[in-house]
């Protein structure tokens, strides 16, 4: 089993005040699922944008929007290639 270490009080943290303030608990919630899926992979993980939507229980759109946000806020980087998005932990 792969792991991750996060910081205690990384909810509280400064890098993700943008993510809870837009996104709330619920944009915390796919975060963490984020880097859990992340954490599995020592690469890049490179899925469609069906797939990323079913592993984050959402709709495409949503998840490309969550995913374009989290990118912004440096939290990830995210590569579309207009088929498939792979995204890694900076």
């Amino acid at each position: 089993m792969s792991a991750f270490v996060h910081p205690a009080g990384l909810a509280s943290s400064d890098a993700l005040a943008p993510l809870l303030s837009e996104y709330a608990l619920a944009g915390y919630a796919r975060y963490m699922l984020l880097l859990e899926v992340l954490a599995a992979d020592d690469k890049p993980v490179r899925m469609s944008y069906d797939a990323w939507a079913a592993e984050l229980s959402s709709d495409d759109e949503s998840v490309r929007e969550f995913l374009a946000f989290c990118a912004e806020q440096a939290l990830l980087v995210v590569d579309d290639d207009g088929e498939c998005l792979s995204v890694y932990s900076p």
